[in-house]
């Protein structure tokens, strides 16, 4: 157990005996008690205020990139050769990141909505969907399940819904189907 630890542990313990113990504590023994704790909690949190050499996080970067990349198993093919000609950048350069991190994002909830606006309807005629815009006539009445467990189904006219998946308070439709279509 090292010394930081060792100096959390009996901080806790001294504030565990301070809030359960059946005795009341003087000034005194409160103030030593917050100095223990800030002591303890300073000792913690210094390893982490070290500052990091940047070349370290740029070398980890590029092998990242180099792991990630067009790879027979990259989660993304194609994204980095696109990335990069689309902007005119390398995928590694550290000021591209956040665009790297967005172009990503938008890659990847474009090819889920071009695979979903491909699929064919299942046995039950439930269709998969990732969002956009909505796939029907506003005044159709669909059956919809949505995210967590798909185990909830909802009938509802479309333009009730909230398709795009864009909303985080919204529940997002996985799966939908006109109704009356049910087999």
């Amino acid at each position: 157990m090292t010394d930081v630890t060792k100096d959390l542990l009996e901080a806790l313990k001294a504030a565990q005996a301070y809030v359960c113990g059946p005795t009341a504590w003087t000034q005194e023994q409160e103030d030593t008690l917050v100095e223990a704790m800030s002591k303890a909690i300073a000792a913690a949190e210094a390893p982490q205020a070290e500052p990091v050499d940047e070349r370290v996080i740029d070398r980890t970067w590029a092998r990242f990139c180099g792991a990630f990349g067009d790879g027979p198993d990259a989660p993304y093919p194609g994204m980095i050769a696109a990335f990069e000609t689309h902007y005119g950048q390398s995928f590694r350069d550290k000021e591209w990141r956040t665009e790297a991190a967005c172009w990503a994002a938008a890659w990847s909830k474009a090819t889920a909505r071009a695979e979903a606006a491909l699929a064919e309807p299942d046995a039950d005629g439930w269709i998969p969907w990732a969002g956009g815009k909505c796939p029907v006539p506003p005044d159709t009445l669909v059956d919809v399940k949505v995210k967590p467990r798909h185990e909830v189904m909802y009938r509802r006219f479309a333009r009730n819904l909230e398709w795009s998946h864009d909303d985080p308070w919204c529940n997002h439709i996985d799966f939908y189907r006109i109704a009356g279509e049910e087999k």
